[in-house]
Order: C-alpha cells, then structure tokens, then sequence
C-alpha cells in the first residue's frame, strides 16, 4: 500500500523526535540524508546514491523539521518530457483549465516560517545569496499581513540572464500540511503582494500554436499535475 503525503511526514516526525541516533540510520537505510543543524533543526534529502523507498519522493527535493513541526516542504519530483511524450502517456489533462508557465533560469531560495525563531528563513542553494535577497524579502514582509505560516514559497533569483530581468521571482509555493503545490493563481497573487517578479503563465490554446522556442516551459493542469516539457518531440 502506497502511504499518503501526511502518513509520512508523521513517520518522520516521530522517527526524529525518538532517538536521533536510530533516525539516522532509519533514514540512510530509506535512501535519505539527514543533516542537524542549530540543535533540532532536521533537514533531509534522498540521497544521489540512495535505494529508493517510500520516503523517495516525498524527500526527493527535501524537508526541514524544526523539532516537530515540519517546517519547510521543498517540492516534489517535476517528471521531464517531451511533448509527444507528454500526449502519448496521458500525463496531463489538455483542457481550458490547462495553463503554461515559463522556466526561469536561476537559483532556487525556498523561504519558510521557524516557528522556534519567529521569523522568516530562507534554505538552499547558496548562502550569500539566501543571505542578501533574503534580508530583501524579509524587509518586505513586515509591512504585509496575512502571509501563512505554513506554507513553502519558492524563489528563484534571476541573474545575468537575457530571457529574464534580474530580480526574485515567487515561481510556486507548496502547502507543508497536505504537500500539495498552491493553484497557480493564487501564486500570482502573492508575488503581487511581495512584490516579488511574477511568473507569467499562458492558457492553453491547442498544440499547433507551440514553437520549438517555446521550450523548455512547465505545463499546469486542472488535477495539480506538473511537468517540465524540454522540446516538441
């Protein structure tokens, strides 16, 4: 039986709220790393060369515990594929509620809320610059009310590219509680309101009007699906 997103964030948390010692070896035998940090700040990740188990996907792109609230839920895995592929496996649901989203180029900064610090942090991929933009953000959100605390946001920092202007841009945000991404909409709406760069989303409107320079670009659909289409066929 495959276990859902919530059964398996408990398992963790109790795993990890037990004996760290016996976590960590639960864990690595799970294919996952687990890294401590500031006491009880628990960040994990499927390793490179790990076997896969159930706690693969969830893990896949990473979790962060503070004690034992699951603080930060960095995603899932995002399948790549052509979009003949994409036609053929019936990956996802081609109707009116089907939305494009462009592919910033960047480093990914995911912002979260430590309940233990009380205040917003920022993780991966590169300190100084987790450090710089995110002060930039932080600055922002104290004049903003009504930002959940139990949500992921996702940034990506755009610099020296000639598709995109620099700047951060909020490219999704996920739900920690049920490990859901948040509808593309309401993303937009929050980038406004951090004045954060907004990714630009387009409606589908039929496969013959998709250039091959339109590619690589992420496809929505109306059951939660995303994907990475990298080129027509």
């Amino acid at each position: 039986m495959v276990r859902s997103y919530p059964a398996l964030t408990t398992l963790i948390r109790g795993r990890l709220n037990r004996d760290i010692s016996d976590a960590q070896f639960f864990l690595h035998e799970k294919g996952i790393a687990l890294l401590i940090d500031d006491e009880n700040l628990y960040s994990l990740k499927t390793e490179n060369d790990g076997h896969k188990s159930e706690l693969f996907e969830v893990c896949y792109k990473g979790l962060i515990y503070r004690g034992t609230e699951l603080v930060c839920f960095k995603g899932p895995r995002v399948p790549e594929m052509s979009l003949k592929e994409a036609q053929e496996k019936d990956t996802i649901v081609w109707n009116e509620k089907t939305v494009f989203a462009e592919k910033i180029k960047g480093k990914k900064m995911f912002m979260y809320w430590d309940y233990e610090k009380e205040d917003w942090q920022f993780a991966d991929e590169n300190k100084a610059i987790n450090k710089s933009y995110g002060d930039i953000l932080r600055n922002k959100l104290y004049n903003i009310m009504g930002i959940e605390y139990f949500f992921t946001y996702v940034f990506i920092i755009s610099e020296n590219n000639i598709k995109h202007e620099t700047g951060i841009y909020l490219e999704t945000m996920y739900d920690n509680k049920k490990g859901k991404e948040i509808k593309w909409d309401r993303v937009w709406n929050y980038a406004m309101r951090l004045k954060a760069k907004p990714v630009m989303y387009y409606n589908f409107e039929g496969f013959d009007k998709l250039e091959e320079s339109d590619f690589p670009i992420y496809v929505l659909d109306i059951s939660g699906n995303r994907i990475l289409l990298t080129s027509m066929e």
